[in-house]
């Protein structure tokens, strides 16, 4: 199996898409950010995953609209980016809850401010694929803070956020920025 199998598969799908959208705003020449990691990060799988999202506007109530999954990745992207950039120097760590396919602790300095670190949470098979790609594909890019990936599957009964942050360095009395961008839509109405 090579590594882009191990990295196409349903449980990134979401990530890739997701990934290939930043990669499309990036090759804007008046994009909201720039995120030269995204395209690598797509896989074999994002541009599809894309398409038929799009073709499926008329469901989210958008038929005129086709381009709305894009517009909207774009402009979530940078909303959030300008919130951590703005926020940042008050807080010693970050942790990314669904944090996917996710660059920002390679692409943003404000990330600096994270002396304590990042804290990339997600199920394993994203983290592998993730780190599979960074240093298969793009070797190991530079991150402006120590990125400390944390294995968890949200709606596993027997593991918690706090044990699993517990072990890796997190300290739970330091200000911690939380960002939850790839995550609640997929707890469902019990959540855990």
């Amino acid at each position: 199996m090579s590594n882009l199998d191990e990295v196409d598969n349903f449980t990134n799908d979401s990530a890739m898409m997701i990934a290939f959208e930043r990669s499309l705003e990036s090759k804007r020449p008046d994009s909201l950010f720039r995120d030269p990691l995204a395209s690598a990060l797509a896989g074999t799988k994002g541009a599809k995953l894309s398409e038929n999202f799009e073709a499926m506007c008329a469901v989210f109530e958008f038929p005129e609209w086709p381009e709305f999954h894009k517009q909207w990745t774009a402009v979530r992207t940078r909303f959030i980016d300008d919130r951590i950039e703005e926020h940042a120097p008050s807080f010693t760590q970050l942790v990314n809850l669904g944090a996917g396919m996710d660059t920002r602790p390679h692409r943003m300095t404000a990330y600096r401010s994270f002396t304590n670190g990042s804290y990339e949470v997600d199920m394993e098979v994203v983290q592998k694929g993730k780190v599979k790609i960074f240093s298969d594909l793009v070797s190991v890019p530079t991150a402006h803070c120590e990125v400390k990936n944390i294995d968890l599957d949200f709606l596993d009964a027997d593991k918690s956020l706090a044990t699993q942050l517990g072990g890796c360095g997190f300290d739970a009395s330091a200000p911690s920025l939380f960002l939850c961008e790839g995550l609640i839509m997929y707890l469902g109405a019990a959540g855990k």
